[in-house]
């Protein structure tokens, strides 16, 4: 049988890729896929780092806040049961109380928590379980026979063992009974 180059048809169009221009579609979608993936990454980490930022600065702001309001009213420093210009200090104040006078609030550091107890009651926490004190100290001034004053610096720390931030605050008050 005798075949004539008429009688076959050559499809010449073209059905589908090459599998040069497959890889080349598979390794621009990786490269767009990967860029994508670390900039969502990146930006979960800064995300994590500002919320625990965040936190520190949260804490810190109820804490200090709570500590200058209390110094700030009390009449005196216990300076008999307080503990200064030591890391971890302990700082006591005398309040008044209606029913009784005056009773004791005390402010100490326990496992990385800064504690609150007034008189012989239960202590309860002033920070949250995810946020650490590392630096707790107490520093006690006197300008005259009436004048004293209380400067506290705190270091707290929050986050994970891979992104930890620690910050570093101060504050100072006099008691209203000191001036």
């Amino acid at each position: 049988m005798y075949i004539s180059k008429n009688s076959i048809k050559v499809n010449k169009e073209k059905n589908g890729h090459t599998l040069v221009e497959v890889l080349v579609y598979v390794a621009l979608i990786v490269i767009i896929a990967g860029a994508l993936m670390s900039v969502l990454i990146l930006n979960s980490r800064l995300f994590f780092q500002f919320r625990i930022t965040e936190q520190v600065t949260e804490s810190a702001n109820l804490s200090l806040g709570r500590l200058m309001h209390d110094i700030r009213e009390s009449i005196s420093v216990g300076t008999s049961t307080s503990i200064f210009n030591t890391d971890p200090g302990a700082l006591s104040l005398v309040v008044s109380d209606v029913p009784t006078g005056t009773t004791t609030r005390r402010f100490y550091l326990e496992n990385g928590t800064l504690m609150i107890q007034e008189g012989s009651n239960s202590p309860g926490r002033l920070t949250p379980r995810s946020i650490a004190i590392t630096h707790l100290t107490f520093r006690h001034f006197t300008t005259s026979s009436t004048t004293e004053a209380v400067r506290v610096e705190m270091s707290i720390q929050g986050g994970t063992s891979t992104t930890l931030i620690t910050k570093n605050f101060y504050i100072t008050a006099t008691p209203r009974g000191g001036y």
